[in-house]
């Protein structure tokens, strides 16, 4: 893990797996939690007991393009639906990309995903509501800019309208082994407003960039920060871990499928995938 991650445990099931009892933030009249006090979640709680970042959907110009670069980058692991629109999916360890395009929408970064225990939709999205934010079909909670955040209850994963799909690369591996996400970057147009509602659904994480508010969700981090003046808000990039791997190999086989890389700083290496959409991949 990186030691910009390595956040305190914030669900149940680390709480009772831990020896240390790491605490958690949960609105009930205990504090801690215990095995026996799994039937108290009623659903709704906020702050979330989530098990982190579990995947992310992404808006593209060509499924077909986008699957085939994640592929070359991530490796096989290919999903797709069985009934059209054709939608992919690209696994990346314990979490996956989904892969879509919509007429009229520019490509883009569209929503990002936590998995909560004991998740149930119909009174989450009573309790988000009011709050006065707004609650949208498939579990998705819009933040005061617009930008999605989906719950889904743990565990989640894909289902069962989601099946292999053909290899569309031929021979080789991916460049790198992925291991699952590791961050989402926020740009909001209103830091006060976007606390107001992080707040609500996360606990606070130790920021380590100046001018942003990060917030742990199990072992993952959202990472609010202000956006450019006269620039749109936006879910500007993502982070997925990856294991030890020669940066300079990757930075040439990335080129090569059609992506850009931005730059290399230390464990972290930064790209664009042939949408311009930003990547950040993290050494562990």
């Amino acid at each position: 893990m990186s030691k910009d991650t390595a956040m305190g445990a914030s669900t149940r099931r680390e709480f009772v797996a831990s020896a240390a009892g790491a605490a958690i933030a949960v609105p009930l009249a205990a504090a801690s939690w215990n095995a026996a006090s799994a039937a108290e979640i009623s659903g709704d709680e906020l702050p979330l007991i989530t098990n982190g970042l579990e995947h992310l959907g992404i808006v593209v110009a060509d499924v077909t393009r986008s699957a085939t670069f994640y592929c070359g980058v991530f490796g096989h692991g290919l999903f797709r639906e069985i009934d059209p629109p054709l939608r992919y999916y690209v696994m990346t360890g314990k979490a996956y990309i989904a892969i879509g395009s919509r007429e009229g929408v520019a490509p883009k970064l569209d929503h990002y995903c936590v998995t909560v225990e004991g998740y149930n939709r119909e009174k989450m999205d009573a309790a988000i509501k009011a709050l006065g934010y707004r609650a949208l079909p498939r579990g998705v909670a819009l933040d005061p800019d617009g930008i999605g955040l989906q719950l889904l209850e743990d565990p989640a994963g894909l289902t069962d309208t989601n099946i292999p799909a053909d290899r569309i690369l031929g021979r080789g591996y991916g460049l790198v082994q992925p291991y699952g996400m590791d961050n989402v970057v926020l740009r909001v147009s209103d830091m006060d407003r976007a606390r107001a509602f992080y707040d609500k659904f996360f606990a606070k994480a130790d920021a380590r960039a100046d001018g942003e508010v990060w917030y742990e969700a199990a072992d993952t981090v959202i990472r609010v920060a202000p956006q450019a003046a006269g620039q749109a808000p936006a879910f500007e990039r993502y982070g997925i871990r990856v294991g030890p791997c020669d940066f300079a190999k990757v930075k040439d086989g990335i080129e090569k499928l059609g992506g850009a890389v931005e730059g290399v700083d230390g464990d972290r290496l930064y790209f664009t995938d042939p949408d311009n959409l930003k990547v950040e991949l993290v050494k562990v």
